[in-house]
């Protein structure tokens, strides 16, 4: 009776530690794996949008953006608010034209992304320049541009 009561507990234990183990283990790879794909869903690295939304950029090499929807409605129609944020890698000379062509303070960059990694940037001196953001974004975006060596990182909206 004592060894049957033994094998018992063990086959529960067992049984236990597979289910919630394996079920766990399970999770976190969809998890992992899901969050993978999202950045590759979401990350997007489309110039022609770029070219769109700043039309007098010159020198655009590439760019990593995402985008994201505002509007927090269930069924009311109407027009929707949406953010696009990114970065842009600018040829030298560009980027060297830029920083000679306008006046520029310097600022804390404040942006946040959900896919974009921004890490390597977050330590950089950046510079904003209200004349080279009017030259450069599309007419009904609003938001900031930032600017640091060859980079530049925005933060726009639009309806």
């Amino acid at each position: 009776m004592l060894k049957k009561n033994i094998l018992l507990v063990v086959l529960i234990i067992v049984c236990i530690t597979n289910l919630f183990g394996c079920t766990n283990s399970r999770e976190l790879e969809n998890e992992v794996a899901s969050t993978e794909n999202a950045k590759i869903e979401n990350v997007k690295t489309d110039m022609d949008t770029i070219k769109k939304w700043f039309p007098n950029l010159e020198g655009a090499e590439s760019t990593e953006w995402e985008g994201g929807n505002l509007t927090e409605r269930s069924s009311t129609p109407g027009p929707s608010d949406y953010t696009y944020k990114g970065i842009i890698i600018l040829d030298e000379q560009s980027a060297d034209n830029y920083l000679n062509q306008y006046e520029w303070k310097e600022t804390t960059m404040n942006v946040e992304m959900n896919y974009v990694d921004l890490s390597e940037y977050q330590n950089m001196k950046w510079y904003v320049s209200k004349e080279m953001q009017e030259d450069i974004m599309a007419a009904g975006l609003l938001g900031e541009i930032y600017f640091c060596e060859k980079y530049i990182l925005f933060s726009v909206c639009t309806s």
